[in-house]
């Protein structure tokens, strides 16, 4: 059985992230403008598509976005994520304004990549945490667990549930 290394974790979540920029960014486009895109701006699009991963790439690493655990993402996690998908807006739209003249962007590129980008990059993690908590679910469930009901109500009684279920080896089924 191989044991996967920290950075080799790091490394897939990054190349995740950077298919799903440069997805996001042709999907701004092509919704935008159609398909296929118009010859008058496929030079803007290589621009564009260069540009925005340059941005997106480092707005991943200021915001550190590379090291959430996707296992656990939340609601905060999720906060974090939408603060840099607008600065990346921001940024993206504040450099299409400024090179408006040396290639022809719309202006609504970047909000339409911005809201592509959000939703890539947000279920993305989310897919990989509903499939893991699945995946655990379906281990507790199988074995030999002990069935436990828990009585209570808030934050404390969920904090349990999810416990039990990120550890089958306690042999306790919620």
């Amino acid at each position: 059985m191989k044991i996967k290394t920290r950075s080799s974790t790091l490394t897939y979540k990054l190349a995740i992230d950077i298919a799903l920029a440069a997805a996001s960014s042709w999907g701004a486009f092509a919704m935008r403008l159609g398909l296929p895109i118009p010859a008058l701006y496929r030079r803007s699009e290589v621009a564009y598509l260069i540009g925005s991963l340059i941005i997106k790439i480092a707005v991943e690493f200021f915001f550190k976005l590379h090291r959430q655990s996707w296992r656990d993402i939340g609601v905060r996690d999720l906060t974090r994520l939408g603060r840099a998908v607008t600065a990346f807006t921001l940024a993206a739209s504040a450099t299409g304004f400024l090179l408006g003249d040396i290639y022809r962007i719309p202006r609504s590129i970047p909000l339409i990549d911005g809201l592509l980008l959000l939703t890539a990059w947000g279920g993305a993690r989310l897919v990989v945490r509903l499939f893991l908590e699945g995946r655990v679910r379906g281990a507790v469930g199988g074995g030999r667990s002990k069935r436990v009901l828990v009585v209570g109500a808030g934050d404390a009684g969920t904090m349990i549930v999810r416990e039990m279920l990120r550890h089958p080896e306690s042999g306790l089924a919620p």
